[in-house]
């Protein structure tokens, strides 16, 4: 006799209810994949039901809430208000979906083992007749169908959607802060990724900092995660573009000067202090999984994120191979962006092929991309940036302030290169080297 335990997954099981507990805006998509019946384990089920009921009963779903509705009965059988806390731990509610599609999958997989059982049984039944076993089975496969299938939504429901979308498509799109950029591609689109990659100490950051600045002065919700460099830099180059007037170089170093500029630092700290409050910015240099992000990102709901960069992301299986984690990482993200409505900038670093080209073909391209498949193929935007000067080995002085922004891949645009201006000592990206020269620092 087998002693296999029939298909069941506990660890989904407690992650989705740890998700309606941690966030019970989620519930109506849980109830729409699954019911109570589809749980395996009886204390799962018993939770699941009681969340159901005081959900239906318009009563607030949280840890208090729910631990207070324990009924002796389920205390006694083991579900404590200790129990209900560990569920909510780690909880990640964006990933309610694909864990209760697990849990379905197993129960079809557990029916699917009962049914061809009584099935096989009623086959020796030499009194049965062929032609009913084929009716009964085929009826018995068609309830399993059933189960499995997905709810589609009407077409009058789609064309509200849509209605509302149009309606709201400036709430729906975000601006680069670079007219280039948004020429090219129309701006972000909420829901979508878009991807910045060049080579090592070309402006990527920068790029990042001063797209953050204009998300922000846009009045955006804007959340970063640092992954490369700590917090602190960041807000040094942060006070740097803020300010206009002080040094990176000199900041970095800890040297400020006379008076003014020590009066001018102060001034931009207090200003940054209120102008990227809590309510509005949030940044992490310690956070090293895409999961804990998630959790963050699920608590703040920001309407655009910047993670610099996505290779320093540690992966949840080590031993796949590379090319398969950022696939997964990339995946994530693209589902994340959707569940919270936000864009997702992610910054990619390259494949090292790209530096051994010279001349023309030093500029990258989309192959150059590390893990290049998964990136292009679930990006709306790439985005590249391309520092002449550091390739011509500082040869060509005309370059040490040009940057140039590709947009290889545009979903909803025209794919282009634009020269923009550059001060790496003033954290400054221009909007173009015109721009540049009629701020006076050029010729």
């Amino acid at each position: 006799m087998s002693t296999k335990l029939p298909p069941h997954s506990k660890e989904a099981e407690l992650s989705v209810l740890g998700s309606m507990i941690a966030e019970s805006s989620c519930i109506p998509v849980v109830k729409s994949i699954i019911d109570s019946s589809m749980l395996y384990n009886t204390s799962s089920k018993k939770i699941f039901e009681l969340i159901c009921d005081m959900y239906d009963d318009d009563i607030a779903i949280d840890l208090v809430s729910v631990c207070s509705a324990l009924t002796p009965s389920m205390k006694e059988s083991g579900i404590t208000s200790y129990f209900i806390s560990g569920l909510t731990t780690d909880a990640i509610s964006f990933n309610h979906e694909y864990h209760s599609n697990i849990i379905r999958d197993k129960y079809l997989l557990r029916n699917i083992i009962d049914k061809s059982r009584r099935i096989a049984n009623a086959s020796y039944d030499s009194m049965k007749d062929a032609m009913n076993m084929l009716t009964d089975t085929h009826q018995e496969i068609g309830f399993l169908m059933n189960k499995h299938s997905f709810k589609s939504e009407s077409i009058e429901t789609l064309v509200d959607k849509t209605v509302d979308n149009i309606a709201n498509s400036k709430n729906n799109l975000i601006s680069t802060g670079f007219l280039c950029i948004d020429n090219l591609c129309g701006g972000m689109t909420k829901g979508e990724i878009t991807i910045i990659g060049g080579r090592p100490s070309h402006g990527k950051t920068t790029l990042v900092v001063n797209m953050v600045k204009a998300c922000v002065d846009q009045g955006l919700k804007v959340m970063v995660f640092n992954r490369e460099m700590t917090n602190v830099e960041m807000i040094k180059k942060l006070l740097i573009l803020e300010s206009g007037k002080l040094s990176y170089l000199k900041i970095r170093r800890g040297m400020i000067g006379d008076l003014n500029e020590s009066t001018e630092l102060n001034k931009t700290m207090d200003s940054i202090k209120s102008k990227y409050n809590k309510d509005v910015f949030q940044m992490f240099d310690n956070i090293q999984t895409l999961e804990k992000a998630s959790v963050e990102i699920q608590k703040f709901k920001p309407d655009i994120i910047f993670d610099d960069f996505i290779q320093l992301i540690r992966p949840k299986n080590p031993s796949k191979d590379r090319r398969f984690q950022i696939e997964e990482i990339v995946h994530t993200y693209k589902w994340l962006s959707k569940s919270v409505n936000a864009v997702a900038v992610l910054v990619s670093q390259l494949n090292r092929g790209v530096e051994y080209r010279t001349g023309a073909d030093a500029k990258p391209k989309m192959s150059d991309l590390a893990e290049s498949g998964s990136i292009e193929q679930s990006a709306e935007n790439v985005i590249f940036v391309y520092y002449p000067y550091k390739v011509s080995l500082n040869e060509d002085k005309d370059s040490k302030n040009k940057l140039e922004l590709i947009g290889s891949k545009v979903r909803y645009g025209v794919s282009g290169t634009s020269d923009v201006g550059f001060d790496g000592d003033k954290v400054k990206i221009y909007q173009s080297e015109d721009h540049y020269r009629k701020a006076g620092y050029g010729k």
